[in-house]
C-alpha cells in the first residue's frame, strides 16, 4: 500500500511540475516576444524543454503508466488554460509525449540512447500528426496556424525534447538518491 501511495504522489507531483512549467507562459508572457525563427519562440524553447523533462522523470522515476498520465493530462490541461486552442492538437501533443515516454521507460537501461530515440519519435508522431491529419482536416486555408503548425512542430520539437532529455540526465541520478525510490 505503500509503494502504490508514493506511485500517486510522485505522479501527482510530475504533473504539478508539468503543469507549473506550462503556466510560465502566463507568468513570463516576455518569453513569447523572443522570436527565435518564425512562430518558434524563447517560450517554445524552454517550457518545451521544461515539460519533457518532466516526462522523461516521471517515466525512469515513477515508470510507464506515470509518464503516460502527465503525457495526457498536460496537453489537456494546457488546452483547459487556452495555452493550446485548437483541440485536435491536445491529441497530437498527447501522443508526441507518449511516444518520448514509451521509448525513454524502454530503454530505461540505455538513458541516453533512450532519450534520443525518444525525442525522434517524439518529433515524428508529432510532425506527421500535423501535416497528414491536423492541417488537411482541422485548419482553415486562411488560417495563420497553416504556417505557424508545420514550423511549431517540427524540429523546435525535436531540440526541446533534446534538451529536456539532456537535463533529465543530469538532474535523475541526484533526484533518484534524494528519493530512494
Amino acid at each position: 500500500m505503500k509503494s502504490q501511495a508514493r506511485y500517486i504522489a510522485y505522479t501527482g507531483l510530475m504533473l504539478a511540475l508539468c503543469v507549473l512549467f506550462q503556466s510560465l507562459r502566463t507568468l513570463i508572457p516576455v518569453l513569447a516576444t523572443v522570436q527565435i525563427f518564425g512562430p518558434f519562440n524563447l517560450s517554445v524553447l524552454i517550457i518545451g524543454s521544461l515539460v519533457n523533462l518532466t516526462l522523461v522523470l516521471a517515466a525512469w522515476h515513477v515508470g510507464l503508466w506515470s509518464g503516460a498520465a502527465v503525457s495526457v493530462l498536460a496537453p489537456i490541461i494546457a488546452f483547459l488554460q487556452g495555452h493550446q486552442t485548437l483541440l485536435p492538437m491536445v491529441v497530437t501533443i498527447a501522443l508526441g509525449n507518449f511516444a518520448l515516454v514509451l521509448i525513454v521507460w524502454l530503454l530505461r537501461e540505455k538513458k541516453l540512447v533512450g532519450v534520443a530515440a525518444g525525442a525522434l519519435l517524439k518529433f515524428a508522431v508529432q510532425y506527421a500528426l500535423v501535416l497528414l491529419l491536423v492541417i488537411p482536416v482541422f485548419v482553415p486555408a486562411e488560417s495563420p496556424q497553416l504556417k505557424a503548425l508545420p514550423i511549431l512542430f517540427s524540429w523546435p520539437q525535436l531540440v526541446a525534447a533534446v534538451i529536456g532529455g539532456a537535463l533529465a540526465l543530469l538532474i535523475y541520478p541526484r533526484l533518484k538518491k534524494a528519493l530512494r525510490w
